[in-house]
């Protein structure tokens, strides 16, 4: 199979997930946390037993011979040369989300419906938004996010492993306290969690440039988490006391 239908076809397997895990959530009434962690940890070993049953190996590599190889490398994997400085393609196609979300948030129905879904769903129901539609549409739109990041590391690396590791989704929910997003739901921006995003990786990136003990991210990224969880706090009180429009 070429390079190009394989990625279309992991494509389709991550909305087919992202799907399941909506209708899960839209049916069951249980937290969207829980959910998706039973999907995650069933993916986890299915995923394991399925590649060493089918390429006896747990790692995915050696793509680069495919067909389509060439071309998948430079919409994914190529650099970019501003001034004296290198940067990947995985930029812009940060840029690209953080704008196209904003629009969708923004300027959209759908991104109405969204806000009222995470201010309570049982009001915005009421008001006739389309609950469940909307839930399954936001995991489509997820699964669809994890896809392209998982496609960046492979096209980048050559390969990636078939078993994900546990932990960085809590760093996920950390970044977005962190850009301003309210852990009740209902308000927060694709800008804001992108800001929160930046601030992390300047963090991370920063501690081992400066030759601090890796160790101490943790200590910095829990003081942010603080400060961060502190903001949300304040802005729920003021907002429960001056509703928004």
């Amino acid at each position: 199979m070429g390079v190009w239908p394989a990625l279309a076809v992991s494509l389709l397997a991550a909305l087919a997930v992202g799907a399941v895990n909506g209708a899960l959530v839209v049916f069951t009434g249980l937290p969207s946390f829980l959910v998706t962690l039973a999907t995650f940890l069933v993916l986890q070993g299915g995923t394991l037993v399925v590649a060493q049953s089918v390429a006896g190996t747990s790692l995915v590599d050696q793509v680069e011979g495919g067909t389509g190889w060439a071309s998948a490398e430079v919409v994914f994997g190529s650099g970019l040369l501003v001034g004296d400085g290198r940067f990947r393609v995985s930029i812009v196609w940060w840029l690209l989300a953080v704008g196209l979300t904003s629009w969708l948030l923004r300027r959209t129905r759908f991104g109405n419906a969204v806000y009222a879904l995470g201010g309570s769903r049982r009001a915005a129901r009421e008001l006739g938004v389309p609950t469940a539609w909307t839930t399954v549409a936001l995991y489509l739109v997820t699964a669809t996010a994890a896809w392209l990041l998982g496609t960046l590391a492979l096209v980048r690396q050559s390969g990636v492993p078939v078993t994900p590791e546990f932990g960085n989704e809590i760093e996920y929910i950390v970044v977005a306290v962190i850009g301003g997003c309210l852990l009740g739901g209902g308000y927060g921006s694709a800008v804001g969690a992108a800001a929160g995003a930046l601030l992390y990786g300047t963090v991370r990136t920063g501690i081992g440039v400066a030759g601090w003990d890796p160790r101490s991210f943790q200590v910095v990224l829990g003081v942010l988490l603080v400060v961060a969880l502190l903001a949300n706090g304040v802005a729920r009180r003021r907002l429960v006391a001056v509703p928004r429009s």
